[in-house]
C-alpha cells in the first residue's frame, strides 16, 4: 500500500468513524467501518489484509474525542455528512405530521380531555404523548380537562383524577393547566341562557322514542316554536332540580331536515338524578351533554387544535351550530383511529374493562389483560433511565386533518 492509498484510507476511515460514532452516540467499531470503506472504494480491496491495521488507530483516535470535537472534525472532513446527521436528528425530534395552520396562531394550545371513570389503559397513553410532543415542537401549551359531566353512565372514579395526572407525569409530560368540567356548571348554564335568548335552544318534554320518530322523519316537535321566555323559565326549573331524569331536555335548534339525523336538534342538557361523586358537584341535577360542554370549554380555554377519534366526526358538526350562534371560530381538528391491542380478547375500553373486573373475569386493574398504561410500562421502565420514560418512544401516528371552517385564535373569556 503506497502513501497515497494510505492517506485516502485514513481520511475515509476517519469520516466514517466520526459519522457512525455521532449517529449512534457510541464508540465506532473497526468492523463497521471496513465494509463501507471497501464498498465505496473498490481500489482499496486489494489491500484488505493491510487495511484493518490502517483503520484501527484512526478509530481509536476518534473514540477518544469528545462529541463536540467529533462534530467539529466531521464538519472539516465531510460537512455534507454533518448536515445529514442534523437533518436526521430533526426528523426524529419531530416525527409527527405538522399541525394544520399552526403558524396562524400566536400560541398552539391543545387539550387532553379524559373521562375519569377509571384508570388509563395503554391506549390512553397516545393522546398526552402526542400533545406533549406538539407542545414542545411549537412551544405551545397543554391543557388537561376532565370531562366528568356524566355522573351516571360514565360515573367518575374519584381516584382516577390523580391517577391520570400521575400517568401523564409517568409518560414524561406536564400539563400547563388542569380543570374539571364538574367545577364549571354555572359557566355552561350561562351560555345555555344566552343561547336560549338568541333562539338557539328550546326545552322539550317529548318522550325519547317519540322525538326520535319525528327527528328521523325530519319533522319538528310541538315544543320547537315555544317562545324563549317559556324556554328560559323551564330551563331555570331544570337548573333548580324541579324535574327528574327523563322528564325534560334542552335541545339546540339546528336543522330539523338536515341530511344527517344525528345533527338534528341534539340534546344539550338533561336531568340526572344520581349525585356526582365529587362533593363540590353533588347538588347539581341538570348536566350538559359532552358535545355542549366540550364545545364551550374549547372556546373559552383558547384551544386551537383538537385531536379526536374518527368516530367523533359528528361532534364537530354538532358543536358547529353552537359556534355559529355565538359567532365563534372553530378550532382545527385532527382525526385519528383507535388503538387496539389483539394480544388478549379484551376491548380497549375503560367501561368494558370495569365490567369484566366487576364480573370477576379480570383480577383488578393490575391484571395484564386490562393493559393499564403504567402496568404495561412498569417492566420496561425499570430497565431504562427514568428521565427517558415513554416520551422518547412516542410512535409515528397516521392522522387525517379536517378543518370545519377558517380559524383564528379564540379569545378566552
Amino acid at each position: 500500500m503506497d502513501d497515497e492509498i494510505r492517506e485516502r484510507a485514513e481520511a475515509e476511515a476517519e469520516a466514517n468513524a466520526l459519522f457512525n460514532a455521532l449517529k449512534h452516540d457510541s464508540d465506532a467499531q473497526v468492523g463497521a467501518i471496513m465494509g463501507p470503506l471497501m464498498g465505496e472504494n473498490p481500489d482499496f480491496r486489494e489491500y484488505g489484509d493491510q487495511l484493518a491495521g490502517v483503520v484501527a488507530p484512526v478509530v481509536e483516535r476518534v473514540n477518544g474525542m469528545s462529541t463536540e470535537e467529533k462534530r467539529d472534525r466531521l464538519g472539516e472532513l465531510a460537512p455534507e455528512r454533518l448536515e445529514e446527521l442534523d437533518s436526521e436528528d430533526e426528523s426524529e425530534e419531530y416525527d409527527l405530521p405538522g399541525l394544520p395552520n399552526a403558524d396562524d396562531y400566536d400560541e398552539v394550545r391543545m387539550r387532553a380531555a379524559p373521562n375519569p371513570n377509571g384508570p388509563w389503559h395503554i391506549g390512553h397513553a397516545r393522546m398526552p404523548s402526542v400533545i406533549g410532543r406538539y407542545k414542545e415542537r411549537y412551544d405551545g401549551s397543554f391543557l388537561v380537562r376532565f370531562d366528568d359531566t356524566d355522573p351516571e353512565t360514565k360515573r367518575p372514579d374519584l381516584d382516577a383524577y390523580d391517577a391520570i395526572l400521575d400517568d401523564i407525569d409517568y409518560l414524561g409530560f406536564e400539563p400547563d393547566e388542569v380543570i374539571r368540567a364538574s367545577d364549571r356548571l354555572e359557566t355552561y348554564y350561562d351560555h345555555a341562557r344566552e343561547l336560549i335568548e338568541m333562539g338557539g335552544a328550546y326545552t322539550c318534554t317529548c318522550p325519547q322514542e317519540a322525538f326520535s320518530e319525528l327527528k328521523n322523519s325530519g319533522e319538528a316537535c310541538e315544543h320547537r316554536e315555544k317562545d324563549h321566555e317559556q324556554t328560559l323559565a323551564e330551563f331555570e326549573a331544570m337548573v333548580d332540580g324541579e324535574y327528574s331524569a327523563g322528564e325534560i331536555v334542552l335541545r339546540v335548534r339546528t336543522d330539523i331536515e338536515h341530511k344527517n339525523p344525528a345533527l338534528r336538534d341534539w340534546v344539550a342538557f338533561r336531568m340526572i338524578d344520581t349525585p356526582h361523586p365529587r362533593e363540590e358537584a353533588a347538588d347539581y341535577r341538570c348536566w350538559p351533554m359532552l358535545d355542549f360542554q366540550s364545545g364551550i370549554d374549547d372556546h373559552l380555554t383558547g384551544v386551537t387544535h383538537i385531536i379526536r377519534g374518527i368516530d367523533l366526526q359528528d361532534s364537530a358538526k354538532r358543536q358547529g351550530f353552537v359556534y355559529d350562534y355565538f359567532g365563534w371560530e372553530y378550532p382545527e381538528v385532527i382525526h385519528w383511529g383507535h388503538v387496539q391491542v389483539d394480544a388478549y380478547d379484551v376491548s380497549m375500553s375503560t367501561s368494558s374493562i370495569k365490567e369484566l373486573i366487576e364480573a370477576g373475569e379480570l383480577d383488578g386493574w393490575e391484571d395484564p389483560r386490562a393493559r393499564r398504561s403504567r402496568a404495561c410500562g412498569a417492566g420496561a421502565s425499570a430497565a431504562r433511565p427514568s428521565s427517558t420514560r415513554w416520551r422518547d418512544s412516542v410512535p409515528r401516528v397516521a392522522t387525517s386533518t379536517s378543518r370545519c371552517r377558517r380559524c383564528t385564535p379564540p379569545t378566552a373569556s
